[in-house]
């Protein structure tokens, strides 16, 4: 969850959030890991939801959660509530050339220099072999005002992802989307703002999430199924779009 929709009170986690958690998983399964050596680095970890929950039943060597808009309050509040994922709002407070595993998780849309910044932060914070797992919100045509809402600079399309990871000269071992049937709701989304009522409309995001939990619970089964079969079609070369596009690179050997 980006920092700017987290509500200090929230008790349900958005569906969205919850469904995306479980694609994560997912994409980890493919990928070579030794778990009890494997440091990860979670890069612009929000509210921590995704580096808590993610590793709970992986026993990795350490979780570090780093985001430069988390206040000193929230890091000392993120680190004394969690037992397994160590938070900092300082890149000068990690270790260079340290993790096996980058997340990067919703974030390079936030970067106005995407291309040095996924470049830059893999040459300095990611072993040789080590992988990065990128999601982004997904094409271009469906920006909008929850884009400018939460200071997104672009959407990015598979080719815009694959293009950006082989600038940081990294190498891209998959890619696609999932969410697909998000896609249809979305340009509902942007019709109403664009033709009804013209971009208005107060912006809350995620976080305002309030509805009962089997709601929640039928939205979640809902989109575990449709990015499960957009990842399983993957597999054998059939890529469906969807709402969220994503890639798994490693960086290779200096």
């Amino acid at each position: 969850m980006d920092l700017c929709e987290r509500k200090n009170d929230l008790v349900v986690r958005h569906p969205w959030e919850l469904a995306r958690l479980t694609a994560i998983r997912s994409l980890l399964k493919n990928i070579s890991i030794e778990e009890r050596g494997c440091r990860v680095l979670d890069v612009g970890c929000g509210d921590g939801f995704i580096s808590r929950e993610l590793f709970k039943n992986i026993d990795v060597e350490s979780i570090t959660g780093i985001d430069t808009n988390l206040t000193d309050e929230e890091v000392y509040d993120f680190n004394t509530s969690s037992n397994n994922v160590t938070y900092f709002n300082d890149y000068s407070s990690i270790t260079q050339n340290n993790y096996q595993l980058m997340l990067l998780l919703d974030v390079i849309e936030h970067v106005e220099d995407d291309k040095f910044f996924l470049r830059d932060i893999a040459k300095k914070y990611i072993v040789d072999n080590g992988y990065i797992v990128i999601t982004a919100p997904a094409f271009q045509i469906l920006f909008g005002s929850h884009d400018k809402f939460l200071k997104h600079h672009r959407r990015y399309n598979r080719k815009d992802l694959v293009d950006l990871v082989n600038h940081a000269k990294l190498e891209c071992l998959a890619s696609g989307y999932f969410f697909l049937s998000l896609l249809p709701l979305r340009f509902v989304q942007l019709f109403c703002e664009k033709i009804v009522r013209n971009e208005g409309g107060k912006q809350t995001g995620i976080g305002r999430w309030n509805h009962r939990k089997w709601v929640t619970k039928a939205i979640e089964l809902a989109l575990n199924e449709d990015a499960r079969i957009s990842l399983a079609l993957n597999k054998f070369g059939v890529v469906l779009p969807g709402l969220t596009v994503w890639a798994v690179c490693r960086k290779p050997l200096s």
